[in-house]
Formats: C-alpha cells, sequence, structure tokens
C-alpha cells in the first residue's frame, strides 16, 4: 500500500502480468518497447494539441492556464507566470472502480498499518 513505482517496477510488475495474461508471449523487453511507443506516441500527440480518449479508462489532453500574477514576499517582488499548456489526464470508468475497490478493501481492514511498521521494525 502506497507503494510508488517507479518505470522499472513498474515494467516488472507489467511483464509479470502479461506472462500471466498470455502465457509465453511476451517477454520484458516487449513490455519495455510498448510503453516506451506508447508514451511516445502520447507526447506527439500533445505536441500537436490533439487529445487522446481511451473509452472506460482514460482521456488526456492538453490544457491552457492562464497567466497569474504571484508575489514573493522573501524578496518583496512581484512577477507574472505566463500563460503555459499542461496535460490534464481524466480517469473513467474502470480506474475510478478500481480506487473504490481500495477504498473497501482499506474499510475492511484488509491493509493494516500497525502490521506493516511492525515488520518493517523486525527486519
Amino acid at each position: 500500500m502506497n507503494k510508488v513505482y517507479d518505470k522499472k517496477e513498474f515494467l516488472r510488475y507489467m511483464t509479470k502480468r502479461a506472462k500471466e495474461m498470455y502465457p509465453g508471449e511476451l517477454s520484458y523487453a516487449d513490455c519495455y518497447h510498448a510503453m516506451q511507443t506508447m508514451n511516445r506516441c502520447i507526447a506527439e500527440i500533445l505536441e500537436n494539441g490533439d487529445s487522446i480518449f481511451v473509452r472506460n479508462w482514460w482521456d488526456i489532453k492538453p490544457k491552457l492556464f492562464k497567466s497569474v500574477k504571484r508575489y514573493t514576499p522573501l524578496l518583496d517582488m512581484e512577477y507574472e507566470v505566463p500563460e503555459r499548456y499542461y496535460p490534464r489526464l481524466s480517469a473513467h470508468t474502470n480506474f475510478k472502480k478500481a480506487c473504490a475497490k481500495f477504498g473497501e478493501r482499506m474499510a475492511a481492514g484488509e491493509f493494516d498499518v500497525e502490521d506493516e511498521d511492525e515488520e518493517e521494525c523486525d527486519e
């Protein structure tokens, strides 16, 4: 719980699941290249100002943030952050259901924080 997967850990997890779902068909390299290709394609689409919509999973699009004025009391100066585009990711049904299941598991006590802390101390 509350683990943050870095790229390598995510690829290992993805490879493990791919081998379970498609026995003997996909390797770590296949998953690596699929993820790299997906990330590069998303970047190219956003660079063109276009959006991606994957039904029941997510959509991502460039969103314009207007310029804002900020004040730094430490330096006693005001500055302006120019308008800029950032990606906006919206989760859809399947990701929302996954988070709801996590909430249900937390409420049922499936994740006991005290036990996890004790295990770390024992090691």
